[in-house]
């Protein structure tokens, strides 16, 4: 048996204290004192490879250099990962990984250029209330993944891979307390239940912070956040040979109004573009006076307060079985979300309006696959891949205290579904000791499904695009700690449409098209990756050198844009539409 204690008290500025209390009926091995470097093994190829052999531009944090480095969150994770940006502007409710500076404009979850994954399993939900302690490691893959991870992976992935339950019983108790009102509260129970056969665990967690900043109307704090966490995985192994992973996971978030600075037009020193358009140019002010109007009035959406609530439920189960030197693994998931924001859209001190989101997602997916054992010079992967995801969404921008917000049976909500079909296989072969290469291909069918409006505009559109995605790499061993790569790989982003301008009339639509070169139909994005790598150790592998240059070339960018629908009318429509083209080096 094993238990792990750790206390934290953050302290003002950098001053952290850190005490920990191992108990453990287990002896520790000290003899070996060398600062050789840790072997990392990671799955980003859908089989276990070690870090460096691996010809792909990755970074992997184990679980020690989590802890050792204090990172508690994605944002945290991006600090210590080259070429991977996350934030969360405006609260919680945002979660879009970028990768190589790739931005995303569209608060859409079916459409997002990098994703989250969590042991290979699709997450599209926030990823900013997972608890980092639960995790073996976290592999942030940089480059289009879609010729296996598949669609969402247009310029990366990062996939969580958690703890496994042990082999003895052990519980771990993690506590952090602040500065602001922040405590963190966390405990895991592992360990058999019938011996050899099936295995548990279980975890909770609490989170709690009061927010940094006062808001000058009523002196409360902004940005407070609270979260509740629990998940449970079981581990059964029937056979030496056979073994399923059955996980279950929930989340709740329920934040306070969001810290938000508001600059006035006279303040926007960029411009005009366009004749009347003007910007903010330079480094933005992180100081000010924050005025947020938090005063709801009565309303039949039953809405209390300002703020972002959330609540997310996973389930997933994965298989493998090992047979005759293959592996067949099977991996389904159920994911559900419903989040609300409300927030002052004015902060001008002075209330004049606000706004009710609502954002409901849910997907179904499903992968079977094959891959060969790995230890000869031949190697294979292959495998099929169903999902589908349904996305509900509606903004009420009304006055300041929201009284006109709808009760939700009444509400209409904008609609956006993707359906995808997948087949996909990799081989690899050793040409020799030192040159190997691998070819990659995913055949997709994506059909999207937008619908939008109200009443006699309502409109419903579909379309479908089919796409080969391929990846090939080479890399040759200049000498056993010296890696030269190469990799050419594509990604693509299936077509959609501005249902809300299809809304509009004939005259309108001519408008907005003639005026601003925004239509209907968009055409679907593509993308295609050249890369160079150099992996490498040093001194008796006590030191370490991975460097990668890489040119992405992304055709018909989709960005959003704001249009009207005549030249006298004072109604904005937020719609999107294909910029051009994109080249980023780095």
């Amino acid at each position: 048996m094993s238990i792990s204690i750790s206390l934290r008290l953050l302290l003002p500025a950098v001053m952290t204290l850190v005490v920990t209390i191992p108990v453990s009926a287990q002896n520790t091995d000290t003899t070996n004192t060398s600062a050789v470097l840790q072997e990392v093994v990671v799955t980003a190829r859908k089989r276990e490879e070690p870090l460096q052999d691996v010809p792909l531009t990755i970074t992997a944090l184990t679980a020690e250099t989590l802890a050792a480095a204090g990172v508690r969150d994605v944002k945290q994770l991006s600090n210590l990962t080259p070429g991977f940006h996350f934030e969360n502007p405006g609260g919680r409710q945002n979660s879009q990984p970028r990768i190589r500076g790739m931005d995303i404009n569209t608060a859409n979850p079916t459409r997002q250029n990098a994703s989250f994954f969590v042991d290979g399993v699709y997450m599209p939900g926030s990823t900013q209330t997972l608890d980092f302690s639960e995790f073996e490691r976290i592999e942030v893959i940089k480059g289009p993944q879609s010729a296996l991870f598949g669609r969402q992976t247009f310029g990366g992935a990062v996939n969580f891979v958690s703890k496994d339950p042990g082999e003895e019983l052990g519980f771990d108790v993690v506590g952090t307390a602040g500065t602001a009102g922040l405590e963190e509260y966390s405990a895991s129970l592992s360990g058999p239940i019938i011996a050899d056969k099936l295995y548990g665990r279980v975890h909770l967690r609490s989170y709690e912070f009061d927010g940094r900043y006062r808001n000058s109307l009523n002196n409360e704090r902004l940005g407070a956040q609270q979260s509740r966490s629990g998940s449970a995985v079981l581990v059964w192994k029937p056979l030496d040979t056979l073994r399923f992973d059955l996980r279950y996971m929930r989340q709740s978030d329920d934040d306070g109004p969001a810290a938000i600075l508001q600059l006035g037009a006279s303040q926007l020193n960029c411009g005009p573009f366009g004749g009347t358009f003007r910007f903010y140019c330079g480094k933005l002010p992180t100081s000010g006076t924050y005025r947020a109007n938090t005063v709801v009035g009565t309303n039949a959406a039953g809405i209390d307060a300002f703020g972002y609530e959330r609540d997310s439920e996973t389930l997933s189960l994965k298989g493998a079985w090992s047979v005759g030197g293959h592996e067949i693994a099977l991996i389904g998931s159920r994911f559900e979300e419903n989040s609300l924001d409300v927030s002052d859209a004015d902060l001008t001190g002075s209330p004049v309006f606000g706004t009710a989101s609502y954002q409901d997602f849910s997907d179904r997916s499903f992968e079977l696959r094959v891959s060969s054992a790995g230890d000869g010079p031949f190697r294979y992967v292959a495998g099929v891949f169903w999902y589908e995801g349904e996305f509900l969404s509606n903004a009420y921008f009304t006055g300041a205290t929201l009284t006109t917000v709808p009760a939700p049976a009444a509400q209409i909500r904008d609609i956006a579904e993707a359906k995808n079909r997948a087949a996909f296989a990799s081989v690899g072969y050793d040409f020799s000791d030192r040159l190997r290469g691998s070819v990659e291909l995913r055949y997709q069918q994506d059909e999207v499904v937008n619908v939008s409006g109200s009443g006699v505009n309502r409109r419903t559109l579909s379309g479908e695009t089919k796409a080969w995605l391929p990846r090939v790499i080479l890399d040759y061993k200049i000498t056993d700690d010296v890696m030269l790569y190469g990799v050419v790989s594509e990604g693509n982003k299936p077509k959609q449409f501005n249902a809300n301008i299809a809304a509009r009339s004939a005259t309108e639509q001519a408008y907005i098209l003639q005026t601003y070169g925004v239509g209907v139909a968009l055409d679907e994005e593509t993308l295609r990756n050249y890369e160079l790598g150099l992996k490498s150790t040093w001194l008796d592998r006590r030191a370490l050198l991975n460097v990668a240059m890489f040119k992405m070339d992304w055709q018909d960018q989709v960005t959003r844009r704001q249009v009207f629908p005549s030249p006298t009318s004072t109604t904005q429509i937020d719609a999107v539409a294909n910029a051009g083209s994109t080249e980023i080096k780095g």
